[in-house]
């Protein structure tokens, strides 16, 4: 089956269709299932790309449908490998961002055969994807922020942090994050979204990474580990929740 290589977001008098690349199921008989994942703030630049296909990929031959949105070309469209520019727009265009993030959600949902829409976001597409957790029930989430700026600003004081005022409790998330990430530390981002997440009596199901970094980069062994074990169970997490 074709699906559509394009969706639409935004309100009609803002309206753009853009891209999105997808992974048909690769088995005979098809979950009914699809994930959106949402690339990180380097988008699909050729550090991150592989590991995004990889996922992408093991998701198809599991028999869910991957599908990967080009949210930052979404007004003012930032390319790959730009992650300075995004990051000096996160505060104005987050909501932006997020909002592209549902749009393709529900692009998903009206796709013939497909009954169930997760989410899987690395970096600052989870962090984008745990705001608006209100839209799917099954997240997985990888090196996510907590707040913004991520380093050398205590989390009390950062302008921009926390998980958003759309709760969910029937969230089931799997929270991934390696324990050496010196970009996004473990302890004041991964733990503090695991905590809001229980409080909002989600399913919070924890997966640290020992001697990992921020994206699980590095051919050591403590990296080769996360990248492999991480894209397994997030598999089985989708195909046990989805």
């Amino acid at each position: 089956m074709k699906f559509p290589t394009t969706f639409s977001t935004g309100e009609r008098s803002s309206a753009e269709v853009l891209p999105w690349k997808y992974y048909q199921p690769r088995t005979s008989s098809p979950s009914g299932g699809a994930v959106v994942i949402a690339y990180g703030s380097d988008g699909l630049a050729p550090k991150w790309e592989p590991e995004i296909r990889r996922h992408a990929e093991a998701l198809a031959d599991a028999g869910i449908l991957a599908i990967i949105p080009e949210y930052l070309q979404k007004r003012q469209a930032i390319g790959d490998g730009q992650s300075d520019t995004v990051f000096g727009s996160i505060f104005e265009r987050h909501d932006e961002w997020s909002q592209v993030l549902r749009d393709s959600i529900i692009a998903a949902h009206n796709l013939p055969g497909i009954n169930s829409v997760g989410l899987l976001g690395f970096s600052l597409g989870g962090f984008l994807g745990l705001r608006i957790r209100d839209s799917v029930n099954v997240i997985v989430s990888y090196f996510a922020p907590h707040h913004f700026p991520t380093f050398g600003v205590p989390p009390e004081l950062a302008p921009l942090k926390g998980l958003g005022s759309k709760t969910n409790s029937a969230l089931k998330a799997l929270i991934q994050h390696g324990e050496a990430d010196s970009l996004v530390p473990f302890k004041t981002h991964a733990i503090p979204i695991a905590d809001d997440l229980r409080q909002e009596k989600a399913t919070v199901t924890w997966l640290p990474h020992p001697g990992a970094n921020h994206g699980f980069q590095g051919t050591d062994t403590a990296n080769s580990d996360a990248r492999d074990k991480s894209c397994t169970e997030t598999v089985k997490f989708f195909n046990s929740h989805l």
